[in-house]
């Protein structure tokens, strides 16, 4: 996923006045309008609707698991993406699986945690540890205020331990992006290691505090500081490769002369690094046994150490890019963190003009020439944007359509963002595209044009169903959302959960999502962020 997209489409506020008129129609939605702004706003965006029918709380059956292999992704010596969820794609190959169980939709509970958050604050991209605990960051306020913090829950959500309002470095603002803490890493320890904004390793673990309420709070430590190599530079993310080297790609953009891709020294604490030179990062890298891979907005490249420790370039794939922005605000480039299939498979989504395609490689350094397996044209010409990675399960890769998600919008002339009831104007769109075994190409398994959804689905091996987080475009107020089960072999929705109904008006928020990751846990349950804090989906046999 785009950084930049997530922070616009979390209410960054790319001037004063647009941040300040965010600010305004937030503080409007906690304290109600006088009747005339309510008659008036209503004229604008519902002029002559009746009140909405109630949506349906439930649809489909309950289903049996039916569950599929084990995902093909090797076990990290410190990112074990089986036992947890280590990344913002559940594990190093960017999966978006999990071989946990999910809800099967039987008697399905939807429950909240308000996290008190206020002004557009979002709980984003909840991860799960190997104690099954939640592991979040939670934004309280304009993402501009930088007061970020990160929490650990239990299953249910209580709150165990959090860190002081703008101590977890989250996002610092660019004129083109964001880095730095939207995408830490879980270890199997339970700690969690993040590159900041700041140029700066953190390590942050949990630790027994008396004067904490809960008895718990979070300490950091900070492991390595790069600012003085890297002055105008910002973290975008800090990995571990299976070697026990700590690489590192950094933001690039309009300050630096380009995105840089290094090592860091565990002694001295020196970084070797290469610029990538005029080209910005805003995707997370993928970490396999054969080496590191880093997208940027103009190609996906391959990396390794050779035996004396120096950074190799193994490859550079040039894919397209569109010369005309696109008003869903993706990135300049490719808006897809890659993922790996197996031991020798790469995919990603491009930004070609028009249509975008998934481009799938062959990651195996020895190849002199053409690595290409497949260019496969995604959804329909005119609407087809993705700025999510892919599923990425067996030979399979799952992907959905982002057309007209978030169009930029004015407000009183000043430009804002069409996050109230942001999934609206989306064209919707979900497929599956399996790669031949022979990798002489890539058939369609099944479309789904009519699913509108923005969050980061995951896939379920003990169940065998996709979970997605929706819109129901069809309900009058077109601000129904729903937890979804998807059939991974077939596409069809099996059942969907209603979650939350909006008025529909243009300050009505509650359930909307901000365009970040859904999270399966260990318990069975499915956690999504929402403004205001933190849904959760589970059975109730």
């Amino acid at each position: 996923m785009s950084i930049r997209s997530i922070a616009r489409k979390t209410l960054l506020g790319h001037s004063e006045a647009t941040s300040e008129l965010v600010n305004t129609i937030f503080n409007q939605v906690k304290h109600p309008l006088p009747v005339s702004a309510i008659t008036l706003l209503g004229a604008i965006t519902v002029a002559g609707c009746a009140p909405p029918e109630k949506p349906i709380d439930y649809e489909g059956t309950p289903v049996a698991a039916s569950p599929l292999p084990a995902k093909d992704v090797t076990v990290h010596p410190i990112y074990d993406g089986h036992a947890f969820s280590s990344t913002f794609h559940s594990d190093h190959y960017n999966s978006d699986v999990m071989g946990f169980s999910a809800p099967l939709g039987i008697n399905p509970v939807v429950t909240f945690q308000n996290m008190g958050i206020s002004n557009g604050g979002i709980c984003s991209t909840p991860r799960v540890n190997s104690q099954g605990q939640i592991v979040v960051g939670c934004q309280d306020g304009a993402l501009t205020a930088r007061q970020r913090k990160l929490v650990l829950m239990d299953a249910d959500m209580n709150i165990l331990a959090e860190s002081k309002p703008g101590e977890w470095q989250g996002a610092t603002v660019t004129e083109e992006g964001v880095g730095g803490g939207v995408y830490p890493h879980i270890l199997s320890d339970d700690s969690v290691v993040n590159g900041t904004a700041a140029m700066t390793v953190e390590r942050w673990e949990v630790v027994a505090d008396p004067e904490s309420v809960t008895g718990l709070s979070w300490t950091k430590e900070t492991l390595f500081d790069l600012k003085a190599q890297f002055p105008n530079d910002q973290f975008f993310e800090v990995v571990e490769d299976y070697n026990g080297k700590l690489w590192f790609i950094t933001l690039g953009g309009l300050q630096t002369a380009g995105a840089s891709v290094g090592v860091i020294d565990p002694v001295t604490g020196v970084a070797t690094s290469v610029v990538l030179s005029g080209e910005a990062v805003e995707n997370g890298l993928a970490i396999g046994e054969d080496g590191i891979y880093a997208l940027t907005n103009k190609a996906l490249y391959g990396f390794e150490l050779d035996g004396s420790g120096n950074i190799v370039q193994n490859w550079r794939h040039a894919y397209d890019v569109t010369s005309t922005p696109r008003s869903e605000w993706v990135s300049d480039g490719s808006g897809t963190t890659p993922t790996l299939l197996g031991r020798d498979l790469i995919a990603i989504v491009d930004n070609a003009e028009t249509q975008v395609n998934l481009v799938v490689l062959l990651r195996d350094a020895s190849v002199a020439t053409d690595r290409l397996v497949c260019k496969v044209p995604l959804f329909s010409p005119g609407s087809s944007v993705v700025d999510v990675s892919p599923i990425g399960y067996g030979n399979s890769l799952v992907i959905q359509n982002w057309s007209g998600m978030d169009p930029a919008s004015e407000l009183g002339g000043i430009p804002t963002l069409d996050v109230f009831g942001s999934m609206t104007n989306m064209t919707g769109g979900f497929t599956r595209i399996d790669v031949r075994e022979d990798r002489s190409g890539c058939d369609v398994i099944w479309e789904r044009p009519d699913l509108v959804h923005n969050t980061v689905p995951q896939l379920s091996t003990q169940t065998g169903l996709i979970y997605t987080y929706t819109q129901d475009q069809s309900f009058t107020s077109r601000n129904a959302y729903y937890f979804e089960a998807i059939d991974f072999q077939s596409g069809q929705t099996v059942w969907r959960k209603l979650a939350g109904v909006e008025n529909g008006g243009f300050l009505d928020t509650s359930y909307y999502n901000a365009t970040l990751t859904l999270s399966l846990g260990p318990d069975g349950s499915l956690y999504q962020g929402i403004f205001g804090g933190l849904l959760k989906l589970e059975d109730q046999p």
